[in-house]
């Protein structure tokens, strides 16, 4: 099994414009039978850290969608 991870880097001034712009873009995005695709999410961008050990900051996430 492969996983495909895409990023966007964004300041935190234009991060609610661009978590916004994601979710049009995920919509859009064709999938396979059994292919699944995981909705936007944010985490904490850390020099030195894996992408494994990145901090997601689901209070951001749900202060934008609500």
């Amino acid at each position: 099994m492969e996983e495909l991870k895409t990023y966007a880097l964004t300041c935190e001034k234009c991060l609610p414009s661009a978590f916004a712009q994601s979710f049009e873009k995920h919509k859009s995005c064709r999938t396979i039978p059994g292919e699944v695709l995981e909705s936007p999410m944010i985490f904490e961008l850390h020099t030195g850290r894996h992408s494994n050990q990145l901090v997601r900051r689901t209070d951001l996430e749900d202060s934008f969608i609500s």
